[in-house]
């Protein structure tokens, strides 16, 4: 059976984050800055989906 070398495993990762932290970084900060815009209205748009739900709910108990 094959034993892994862990130890150039964890330093060949700490080699590549090291060299390519850019990238990762703008990989990792750019989808939350698109986010914040959506995450603003959030909250209005939870409101709007439980006013509907209830006017569903409203019609449907009308119709029966």
């Amino acid at each position: 059976m094959n034993i892994l070398p862990i130890n150039k495993i964890i330093l060949a990762s700490f080699a590549f984050a090291f060299t390519n932290f850019k990238k990762i970084l703008g990989m990792s900060v750019i989808p939350v800055a698109i986010s914040i815009p959506f995450l603003t209205i959030f909250p209005n748009m939870l409101e709007i989906i439980q006013v509907l739900i209830v006017i569903n709910f409203m019609i449907i108990g009308l119709k029966m």
